[in-house]
């Protein structure tokens, strides 16, 4: 019983798996013709193509079958060769060029017995094929492949919910169809911005949790289809905002989301404003930008008013948590041979900044090497102070060019201090101002500079 039972099961997986071949044979005994006429041969590397005629003589069918043959080898290569091959290939069976052979032929009288048809099947390799064909048209098929694997990745890129980069994917290839023709339709740049704009009609964009005071908000994506609103996860999405010090000033960062769709936005960025709004939006402007060398911007029109669409706002107002005299800054300045100044432009700098930004500093000179003494000299003269940014900062070195003024740098090292266990809440030493004014005015230019610079680096932290 075991044994037929896996007989039975052995016939039906191999009945499943011919089942093609089958149908194909079936087929075949019907209509009276061979396999090859009912399924074209497969081989890889190998390319076949099948004719067919009629005539009054089986000759005559045979001459038109070839004919339709030589139809079908002209689409493939993007140029009409039937001319130039018929009588090679009539005569002879092949074509040394394309090395395209005649392999089988079937020709019979047809019913009515005052006709005659005739089908012929030729082989040809791919590279042979491939060098009979003109350059415009491996250009053309160049573009299509290029636009088939990027409508591949689109297709992929979908399946694991990332509408924003299947957009991006289909914006690609209509860069690719514009810079050239196509021959399939589907591939067209009108077909392929349509596709786009299917993915982008569907994307929307969630703005929630806002926490004006600490700056903080989160930022979804999902995809508004069906019963289900799947995140859209691993997508890029351009957050704008207001720069602190500059009127009228916007930065702008890329942020992306995670596999939830989301990711949180926080006033932790150091040119950024402490109030103001922020702008979240889609931004495909470099996709479209390679399109628009060979499209019109009307062209676009749909797909940015969809786009615009896609967007979200965040209104904060930033109060840092540093009260006025609980911050002492202290920043020493050097010349280029390792001597004290007496100037304090750097320090001055710092203050200013931090006004600006709502804190009001308390500014000193501390006159200790050691990390200790500055501490301890800290508390005593302000006992109240809570937060210390302590630094160095001089003269580097100067470079001489052929003319002009010279260069001049500085740099230093500065540290910002929680003064209750003297633990350091952050550090920089990367920071370097560079001038090329006169030697009058480069101090005061470089030591300003650097003050900006470490106030813009530690102002997120207060």
């Amino acid at each position: 019983m075991r044994r037929a039972l896996f007989i039975l099961l052995l016939l039906s997986s191999l009945l499943l798996s011919s089942c093609q071949s089958i149908v194909t044979f079936v087929r075949s005994r019907y209509e009276g013709v061979p396999k090859w006429v009912i399924t074209k041969p497969q081989e890889e590397g190998m390319l076949y193509f099948i004719g067919y005629g009629s005539g009054s003589m089986e000759s005559q069918a045979r001459g038109a079958a070839v004919n339709d043959l030589l139809d079908s080898v002209s689409v493939e290569v993007g140029q009409d060769i039937t001319g130039r091959y018929y009588r090679e290939l009539m005569s002879l069976g092949s074509v040394a060029e394309a090395e395209l052979v005649l392999v089988d032929e079937f020709a019979r009288q047809m019913e009515d017995q005052n006709a005659y048809e005739c089908y012929v099947l030729a082989s040809a390799s791919g590279k042979a094929i491939d060098s009979v064909r003109g350059q415009e048209y491996r250009d053309i098929l160049a573009r299509e492949d290029r636009i088939g694997k990027l409508l591949e990745m689109a297709t992929e890129s979908y399946r694991e919910n990332n509408d924003v980069e299947a957009v991006i994917h289909c914006l690609e290839a209509v860069e690719v169809s514009a810079s050239g023709p196509v021959k399939r339709e589907e591939y067209q740049s009108r077909a392929l911005l349509d596709r786009a704009i299917g993915y982008l009609s569907n994307i929307r964009m969630k703005v929630y949790g806002a926490n004006p005071e600490k700056g903080s908000v989160k930022v979804k994506l999902i995809r508004h289809k069906g019963l289900f609103h799947p995140n859209i996860v691993n997508a890029e999405v351009m957050a704008q905002f207001p720069l602190s010090g500059y009127a009228d000033k916007t930065f702008i960062l890329p942020f992306k989301t995670g596999r939830k769709g989301n990711f949180t936005f926080q006033k932790y960025y150091s040119p950024m404003a402490n109030e103001g709004t922020v702008h979240f939006y889609l931004d495909f402007s470099e996709q479209i930008a390679g399109a628009l060398k060979y499209l019109d911007e009307a062209f676009f029109e749909e797909f940015y008013r969809i786009a615009s669409s896609i967007t979200g706002e965040f209104t904060y107002s930033k109060s840092s948590f540093v009260k006025d005299g609980e911050l002492v800054i202290s920043l020493i300045e050097y010349d280029a041979r390792g001597n004290r100044l007496d100037t304090s432009y750097a320090q001055e700098a710092v203050e200013a900044y931090f006004i600006n930004e709502g804190i009001a500093p308390v500014c000193t000179r501390v006159d200790y090497d050691s990390e200790e003494e500055v501490l301890s000299q800290v508390r005593v003269n302000f006992p109240d102070a809570k937060y210390l940014i302590w630094g160095r900062v001089g003269l580097y070195d100067v470079y001489r060019p052929p003319t002009g003024n010279n260069i001049r740098t500085a740099e230093g090292r500065a540290f910002f201090y929680r003064l209750g266990d003297g633990s350091i809440i952050t550090s920089d030493d990367h920071i370097r101002s560079v001038t090329w004014v006169d030697e009058k005015s480069a101090n005061e230019e470089l030591f300003r500079s650097y003050g900006e610079d470490i106030a813009a680096a530690f102002t997120n932290y207060l």
